[in-house]
């Protein structure tokens, strides 16, 4: 597999090369333009003496992000899957977070020689200053299965309420201010440390990929 991984959804926006062992190149991105993209991907493959038509798979982080540069991200994903007919797949962030931590657990050791496993913790990602999205993992899985909007008025009525306060994504400062009391989940491997295994689990498909806004859009 040669893949190319796409995100522009998120705040450290890169593509990336993977194939099944390792990531094999990455480079931020930082123009989200169609002409600065292709020109920032010609680069990265010829750097790997590599062609568009190298490539077998495309993955591509679906959103939560700002509307343009998702919208960009996921048109290019699609455009490249269509031309050169090779298949496609989507990750949530909350599903990449969701595998940075995971992936992570085996090496999380106390100075006890106790593993630190957080079994219950929330992906928190800041949408507008009022609302956030949320998602659950482990026991908090019930109240929030899926990437939910919420107000910060309501996650703060419900905080002392939940049986764990770590939480994985990005907040914007003003909500971290006001959600003080929840701790980032650490430590996170790197998004491209994580790749490799994410491929195993994806659907790959060919058809058109929808970039997720959460406002059921």
């Amino acid at each position: 597999m040669k893949v190319l991984f796409i995100d522009l959804a998120g705040s450290e926006k890169k593509f990336a090369l993977v194939s099944e062992e390792r990531t094999v190149a990455q480079t931020a991105v930082d123009d989200h333009t169609e002409e600065r993209l292709v020109e920032i991907l010609k680069v990265l493959l010829e750097k790997q003496k590599m062609r568009f038509d190298d490539l077998t798979h495309i993955l591509a982080v679906t959103g939560p992000g700002g509307f343009m540069s998702l919208r960009v991200g996921i048109s290019l994903a699609n455009a490249l899957s269509w031309a050169l007919k090779i298949p496609i797949a989507g990750v949530h962030s909350s599903d990449l977070w969701f595998y940075r931590t995971e992936a992570a657990i085996g090496n999380w050791q106390l100075a006890n020689s106790q593993k630190l496993i957080a079994n219950s913790y929330l992906w928190l990602h800041s949408t507008k200053k009022n609302l956030l999205f949320i998602r659950g993992f482990g026991e908090l899985s019930k109240e929030w299965p899926d990437p939910t909007l919420i107000s910060i008025d309501e996650i703060v009525a419900k905080s002392q309420k939940l049986i764990a306060n770590c939480y994985l994504g990005e907040l914007i400062e003003e909500h971290k201010k006001i959600l003080k009391t929840f701790k980032p989940l650490k430590p996170l491997l790197p998004v491209v440390d994580i790749l490799p295994s994410l491929l195993k689990n994806c659907i790959w498909q060919k058809k058109t990929l929808a970039p997720w806004y959460g406002r059921g859009g």
